[in-house]
């Protein structure tokens, strides 16, 4: 199933979102066009004590089928808490050799498996001729990285002295490690690392990808999470913390999320990948979308080591910057997958926080927790929720709220107590993954139904050799925009400047900013069909030359902008210098057919 190293072949929004576009030739009209890059989930691996196949986890969510059961892993008769939700047919050998397995702590070898399973999920092992290595990014987090191998080897350290602690500790341990395996076995050499934000490790490492693949930076992300924290250790943690649940008699029934009952978590383990590709690559090879990714968010609490604010607060600005994000408004969310952790105070403040951004339709709203299935797979769990928002998309259902028998007052949402809900399209064109993380971590990512529509573009107005522009890096659209231009050496732009002119003309400079002022216009969909005419310049000074071979960035803000006309300031910027600094005014008339 796994590939190993050399495995792959290597080959040579919305309108509204703020996102980072590519310039490409818009064909046959001799213009460029700026086409906004949006992501796209094309890969499921799942590892999970629910499930290690998407159809297996998505049955056992649908069925409410509880995975919660008394402590395998080790004697856990001395621990107020004697339950968890583990996964106790795991074998690393499906997936790596022997060796490997070794070099590798529990947590790293369920990231690797699930990466196994999201690449071949999403058609990508072997990579495709048009997909080199140093386009794929590998995203990976955890909460707690290698807990196994810190307390064995801490166990060695106090029974056997220094000299018989393993070389391999640091590298087993350490919480980057699930990336680094994951980027060593498949050799793949774009960014690889992962966040740590506590339980929101996952849902981070999403919206993370997702702006990899905005800025350009990647075509495909491996994101997601992993955990490993059913041990003595961990477990002496969270009980000393009184976090988890005590209901040792009645496993099943132990985490009840939303209920006035409920007394705490039950934790999980395993992995969650996600495979987030840049849609345009995901079309031209046909791949199969189980949903868009179109917009994150993320705030910090700023109140407690590990409880939430009460008054949801800091969850509900992370929802509200996630729609923002998203361009879309409460209205057009039909799902949330909620933190729902079982805990007294995480169900009240996150019901509080729903509310606050999304007013009076958080009562329209269905909203579900999935833990008492999955167990709280700790930083794992936002990763593999965020499976179960794309999953309700893709199957257009909505998976129940286990154990909520006695609902708290406090809670009055409908987290769909009955069994799984089927919802029309119109009902379920968007779907959220909001996790809280200790901390007073707050990480939210909106995804939306997919349906395969074009990639929205903003056609300039110049032909070449007028255009200068080699990318755009940022875009507000119809407000700011930041491209950067690289004049060529050899270029013979209008008679009078000869080829290896040692300085740029700064009629060409001006003309560069002005055509960066250009893609701010012209990507506010209120302006599609205009031509935005370059007329002057105000204002201007020249601080230093600019020399051919010199990288420029453009910074452009548009002032204001009336019905035809309107002003911006723009910077031309090498390395650290500034080299020229203008006003430019435009006119608007309408595109010629």
């Amino acid at each position: 199933m796994a590939r190993a190293r050399g495995g792959p072949t290597a080959g040579p929004k919305r309108d509204s979102t703020p996102a980072r576009p590519e310039l490409i030739p818009a064909t046959g009209s001799g213009r460029y066009s700026v086409r906004l890059r949006r992501a796209v989930i094309t890969g499921l691996g799942l590892v999970t004590p629910a499930g290690s196949t998407v159809e297996a986890f998505w049955e056992s969510v649908l069925a409410a089928r509880s995975a919660v059961r008394p402590v395998q892993a080790f004697d856990a008769s001395a621990f107020p808490t004697r339950i968890a939700a583990e996964i106790l047919d795991f074998d690393p050998s499906v997936y790596m050799d022997r060796r490997e397995a070794r070099r590798m702590d529990r947590f790293s070898q369920f990231a690797v498996a699930a990466a196994a399973l999201a690449l071949t999920d999403a058609g990508l092992d072997p990579l495709p001729p048009s997909l080199p290595p140093d386009r794929v990014a590998v995203w990976i987090g955890s909460g707690t990285g290698g807990l196994r191998t810190l307390e064995t080897q801490a166990e060695t350290l106090l029974r056997d002295g220094p000299r018989r602690v393993s070389p391999l500790t640091v590298p087993m341990m350490i919480a980057n490690m699930a990336a680094a395996q994951v980027s060593l076995k498949w050799g793949f050499t774009g960014q690889c690392g992962g966040p740590v934000t506590a339980c929101a490790t996952g849902t981070t490492a999403v919206g993370d990808a997702l702006r990899l693949v905005r800025s350009g930076e990647a075509d495909v992300v491996l994101a997601g999470a992993s955990e490993a924290a059913v041990t003595p250790f961990g477990f002496a943690a969270f009980c000393s913390a009184q976090a988890m649940s005590t209901r040792n008699d009645d496993p099943e029934g132990a985490l009840r999320p939303f209920d006035r009952t409920r007394d705490g978590f039950v934790m999980g383990e395993g992995a969650a990948v996600l495979v987030v590709e840049e849609a345009a690559h995901a079309a031209a090879r046909g791949a199969r979308v189980y949903a868009e990714v179109l917009g994150c968010g993320a705030s910090a609490d700023s109140h407690h080591l590990v409880q939430p604010r009460p008054d949801g607060s800091g969850a509900a600005l992370c929802l509200s910057r996630a729609l923002a994000d998203a361009g879309l408004a409460p209205e057009d969310v039909g799902y949330i997958n909620a933190h729902g952790t079982g805990t007294p105070a995480n169900d009240a403040a996150e019901t509080k926080a729903i509310k606050l951004a999304f007013g009076p339709h958080a009562y329209r709203l269905t909203v579900s927790s999935t833990k008492p299935v999955t167990g709280h797979m700790m930083g794992a769990a936002g990763a593999a929720e965020l499976a179960v928002a794309a999953l309700a998309l893709h199957h257009s259902t909505v998976p129940p709220t286990r154990n909520l028998t006695e609902p708290d007052p406090e809670c009055d949402l409908d987290y769909v107590r009955e069994g799984p809900r089927r919802l029309g399209p119109d009902q379920l064109r968007a779907s959220v993954s909001l996790s809280l993380g200790f901390g007073g971590h707050n990480e939210a990512v909106v995804l939306g139904r997919w349906n395969g529509r074009s990639v929205p573009e903003a056609v300039l107005p110049h032909r070449p050799p007028f255009v200068f522009l080699d990318r755009v890096l940022e875009v507000e659209p119809g407000r700011r925009v930041v491209a950067v231009w690289t004049p060529p050496a050899d270029a013979f732009f209008f008679p009078g400047h000869f080829p290896g002119n040692p300085l740029v003309p700064g009629v060409l400079l001006v003309e560069a900013m002005a055509q960066a002022g250009a893609v701010a216009v012209l990507t506010d969909p209120g302006r599609q069909g205009s031509l935005p005419l370059f007329g002057g310049i105000d204002r201007a000074r020249f601080r230093r030359p600019v020399r051919p071979g010199e990288t420029v960035r453009l910074e452009v803000e548009l002032l204001q902008m009336k019905s035809r006309a309107g002003r911006g300031r723009a910077r031309a910027v090498v390395g650290e210098d500034l080299a020229a600094e203008v006003e430019l005014v435009f006119f608007l008339v309408p595109a010629p057919a």
